[in-house]
């Protein structure tokens, strides 16, 4: 009997195979956006390790790549393909209240702790995606963000991902 391999399946099996065939340290991905610069330049490459939250969940500020599942957004914007393999920092964790303004970014109504280099920054007033005020993740879900807000299409605009979206452990390699 013929099985078929769901998504992940198909992305776990490819990404081992191009860590089999030479890349020591985990697959190499390039990143084909500017969405997460300074810290992962357009152009550059980062390794994934895949078996990063087995044993334990993301934590706050984790670099994850995960997979995209489109949506339909009211109004529409251009998103990702389908099953886009994606790298985003976690900034919310599952129970938390998230909240994006101008004066930054709040966790359960606190100033997040800083990050040096990195200011997240809400949606450009220009967007019809103001309704972004804060969000209360459930259970499993997380809130992601670029680390360049202006470049980036990101949980500002589509929302939390679950775990079961979460691939593995971004780790920036130099270029």
């Amino acid at each position: 009997m013929v099985k078929r391999m769901n998504a992940r399946g198909l992305i776990l099996l490819i990404l081992g195979l191009l860590s089999f065939s030479g890349c020591a340290s985990g697959p190499s991905i390039v990143m084909k956006t500017a969405a997460m610069q300074p810290t992962i330049p357009e152009g550059s490459t980062f390794s994934v390790q895949l078996d990063a939250f087995e044993s334990e969940a993301p934590f706050r500020y984790e670099l994850v790549m995960f997979q995209y599942q489109a949506q339909e957004l009211s109004p529409p914007i251009q998103q990702p393909a389908d099953g886009s393999v994606i790298c985003f920092r976690i900034v919310g964790l599952p129970g938390e209240t998230i909240e994006l303004t101008n004066a930054g970014l709040f966790i359960n109504g606190q100033p997040a702790p800083p990050l040096p280099g990195i200011r997240f920054e809400p949606a450009p007033d220009s967007s019809e995606f103001q309704r972004f005020n804060s969000v209360t993740l459930p259970e499993g879900a997380y809130f992601l963000l670029g680390d360049n807000s202006p470049r980036a299409l990101d949980g500002r605009y589509w929302g939390y991902v679950t775990i079961d979206q979460i691939q593995g452990k971004v780790v920036p390699r130099n270029s």
